[in-house]
Order: C-alpha cells, then structure tokens, then sequence
C-alpha cells in the first residue's frame, strides 16, 4: 500500500480526534464519567502523531514519539475501565489482575526504551527501518504481545461488572442504573468488535498494515461511536431520572414527605459520607459529590433539605463537628492544638470550625473539652 495514504491517513486522524475531544467538551456537562472519556479520546492522538511521524522521516522525533505513544496506548483499557466503572458508580480496584498486567506492560516499554538508550541512535534507527519494512523487531512483537494480553484481561474484568444481574427490588432506582448498564453494556460489545477485527487484520494481513492502516480505520469509527453512544446515553440517562422522580410515589419519613427516588439518593449520600468521609477534604462541594456519585447536583440540595432541614453546607459540617467532637474526647493540649483539629476535621480556619461547632453543639470546643 502507498506509504504516503498511510501518513495522510494518521495526520487527518489526528486532527479528528482533536476535533471530537472538543467536541465532547463543548457538547456534554462534565462529570466524572465525560472527564474519563475525554482521556479517553485523547489517547490516540498520541499514537497516531507517532505514526505520521515515522512516515514523514522526522527521524529525531521518533523516540520521544514512540516512547509516549506506546506507554499512552498501554492506558486504554485503564481509562475505559475508569470510565464505564464511573459510569456505573462503581469502586475502582487499582491493583486488580488487569490493572497490573497494564503497570507491568509500562515497565516492559520503559525497559525497551533504555535499552534503545543504551544501544544509541544507530540502533533504533535500525528498529524503525524493520517497522517501515514489515520486519518489526522482536521487541516490538514483545510489546504488542504484552499489550493485547493486558488489555484482555482488563475487558474480562470489565465484563464480569457490567453483565451482572441486576436487582429489580427498587424499580425506580432500578431504571436509572438500568440504563448505565445499557450504555456500559453496548459501549463494551462495539470494543470488543473492533479489538476482535483489529486481531483479525494482524493474522490476514502484515503487522505493518494491521498497525498503521486498519487500526487508525478502526479507532476513528470506535471513538465515533462512543462520542455518539455516550452523548445518548446522558440525554436517556436525565430523561429516565426526570420520569422516575416526577412519577415515583411518596412516602413519609421522620414527618417529611419524600420520594421513593431521593430517598434512594439521600441513603446513598449518607452512605458515601459514613463510609468515604469526603468531609475531611476541605474543598469539598456538591460538584465534587456528584462527581464521586453521579447524584445530579439539584437533588442533593433538595433531598438534604427536604429530609434535613439543612443546606448542604450545614450538612457537611455536622459530619465535620462530629468526627471534631471524636478528637477533642482525646484532646491533649500539650501535644495539639484547637486549631489543628479544625483542619484535621476538614474545615480551613479556626474561626469558621468555631462557629459551625457552637451552631451545631450550642457550645465552644474548649467548653467541650473542660467537660468531657
């Protein structure tokens, strides 16, 4: 194949996924899940510069290029692991077997490229001839190897998530998630297509078309697609929200009447704080919130105030006062300071823990300790 459609094929990928990465950040509200998808997007650029590169002979370039294009590659699967667990609002293990398999992948790339150092200039320009030439080094054959295992084994732990059974016991609850599971569900099967072709094309075909030919083909329509699905996604995802809240029935807590869905959504916030004590952070507001949670922003005020009586900010920092009140029960005054509990409960002055604490206790900190 003409060497000279692949490079204008790798340059105009990369002006296409700039263009769907600003497009994404223009187009969709940021949260978590679109933060990771953005990584996600952006990842390929960095290969694809690479191929132009060797293509075009800027042959000083090439193992700056090729040394960011392939450890950037190797956190694919990390990233799209992130995103469909944020998706789903699920926990992130960063030491799973499939996460590992990516760490010691890194190395193997960070090994190669010392060698390369070590060898001198000569010696990865003989590597890049053996690439151009449909003769890639051992090494390279290595590293595809590692990488194709790696990122199998993150897609089999992505699977074990997303097709799971659902619990159909809180049907409202149960159509929103019902949807993030959808999303995740389809997102997943078009992967495992395209990675299923591009596997294909390096047993049809030479390495060197499968890499700088059918891969880029494959990559623009994959990300074309997730840009499309995950743009879908969020318009269902607010609709199914809308309908269950609107349509959900009520039910009386502690005097206060409360829906079926922001009851769910007021368990998990105080879940999350009981168990991931976000409050520490003193930075923490609803965006954070609902980046950690997916809660859209307008519910955690209304559910907190509904049920609470309380703004949000009075409802972080009762936790705060709370988790104060367990540190001035041992309070040493010759070892700490008021002050020092203040930051270590996650508020970022002295005055302000003060007046949260005797709004919430009706009584200083230092009358606190007197009589504990």
């Amino acid at each position: 194949m003409d060497k000279q459609m692949i490079l204008y094929l790798n340059l105009f990928s990369v002006f296409y996924f700039l263009g769907l990465f600003f497009a994404m950040r223009v187009t969709i509200a940021p949260s978590k899940p679109s933060k990771y998808l953005s990584y996600l997007i952006f990842i390929p650029i960095f290969n694809l510069l690479h191929n132009y590169v060797l293509f075009a002979d800027y042959r000083w370039l090439l193992p700056y290029t090729f040394s960011i294009s392939s450890i950037s590659s190797i956190f694919f699967g990390l990233v799209l692991r992130l995103h469909l667990l944020a998706v789903l609002n699920k926990k992130v293990n960063h030491f799973s077997v499939g996460a590992v398999s990516a760490y010691l992948n890194i190395i193997a790339v960070i090994v190669m490229i010392i060698q390369f150092i070590i060898k001198g200039q000569s010696a990865f320009d003989r590597f890049v001839d053996q690439m151009i030439n449909n003769f890639p080094a051992p090494e390279f054959e290595l590293h595809n190897t590692l990488f194709y295992i790696s990122q199998l084994i993150i897609f089999i732990e992505i699977a074990s998530v997303i097709f799971r059974k659902l619990d159909t016991k809180d049907n409202t609850k149960f159509n929103i998630v019902k949807e993030a599971y959808l999303y995740s569900k389809k997102l997943f099967l078009f992967i495992i297509m395209v990675y299923l072709f591009t596997v294909a094309m390096y047993f049809l075909t030479s390495q060197f078309l499968a890499e700088f030919f059918f891969l880029p083909i494959a990559m623009n329509l994959f990300y074309l697609f997730v840009l499309f699905t995950f743009t879908k996604f969020n318009k269902n995802f607010w609709s199914v929200l809308e309908t269950n809240v609107s349509n959900s029935g009520k039910t009386e807590q502690g005097g206060t009447t409360i829906s079926n869905a922001e009851r769910a959504y007021l368990d998990e916030i105080d879940l999350f704080f009981r168990e991931e004590k976000p409050y520490l952070d003193s930075g923490f507001n609803q965006r954070k919130l609902f980046d950690q949670t997916g809660i859209p922003i307008h519910q955690i005020s209304s559910v907190i105030n509904t049920e609470y009586k309380m703004n949000f900010s009075d409802y972080v920092n009762s936790y705060r006062i709370d988790f104060a009140k367990e540190l001035l029960s041992n309070f040493d005054d010759k070892k700490e300071t008021i002050e020092n509990v203040a930051f270590d409960a996650g508020f970022n002055s002295k005055a302000s823990f003060y007046r949260a604490f005797k709004r919430h206790t009706s009584t200083t900190p230092k009358d606190f300790i007197s009589n504990k």
